[in-house]
């Protein structure tokens, strides 16, 4: 078990240094930003924070990645409707509607999944809504594969 979880390691340094390779000299990576000795309790209050300060401006959701939560595209089609809703409130007087942002965060577990206490910890956050792919576990980068291209097909088909 040591020696899996240990080239496992060795496996996800390795791909983190040919990232960094490819973007040297950039000031980070896009899309992604790192976080060193930080908690996933630190991390989450943060994110809430946004989220009730962005409650106005938009959807700041996160989505916590399972196989028992609700249907990605599922998921997507519901704020779609949400994010077309809020585009007819927030319209103003001459008939222009103003764009509401969206921010999203999903939250991924390793191979093993999440622990014990960090998958109460989310499900015992208010704004955190579990979100699957489908029963099947997968490993976390085809979990990123695959929403990317849902994201892609849900962008180019809703615009």
């Amino acid at each position: 078990e040591e020696k899996r979880l240990r080239d496992m390691r060795k496996g996800r340094e390795a791909m983190i240094a040919r990232i960094r390779s490819t973007h040297r000299g950039k000031s980070s990576l896009p899309g992604f930003t790192s976080h060193y000795d930080d908690t996933l309790q630190s991390r989450l209050n943060q994110l809430v924070s946004l989220s009730e300060d962005n409650r106005g401006n938009g959807d700041s959701s996160i989505w916590m990645l399972s196989e028992t939560g609700d249907p990605l595209w599922d998921v997507l089609e519901e704020r779609q409707q949400s994010k077309q809703h809020r585009a007819t409130e927030m319209s103003d007087g001459d008939g222009q509607s103003r764009t509401a942002t969206t921010a999203t965060t999903l939250i991924l577990g390793n191979q093993m999944g999440y622990s014990v206490n960090d998958e109460k910890l989310l499900l015992g956050t208010r704004t955190v809504r579990e979100v699957s792919l489908g029963s099947l576990s997968l490993l976390t980068s085809q979990c990123i594969t695959i929403t990317h291209h849902y994201l892609d097909r849900f962008d180019s088909t809703h615009g």
